[in-house]
């Protein structure tokens, strides 16, 4: 699988909201350590992943919609 699969797999599949906001946090974890010099814990990236897909779910729920 190349990185064009794997991407299009993560995007599609069944766990979405998990795959992009990992690539999302890691992007910006890379971007703290490279132009802040400044690292977080592997706890609290997980805890910034969790907490996005929890928002994601809440915001794009049916009940979310209703009015």
């Amino acid at each position: 699988m190349d990185v064009y699969d794997w991407l299009k797999l993560g995007a599609t599949g069944p766990q979405t909201l998990i795959f992009s906001a990992g690539v999302w946090w890691s992007l910006r974890h890379h971007n703290l350590i490279c132009l802040n010099n400044e690292t977080w814990s592997l706890s609290r990236l997980s805890f910034n992943i969790r907490a996005m897909v929890e928002t994601f779910r809440n915001y794009f729920s049916p009940a979310s919609n209703e009015g």
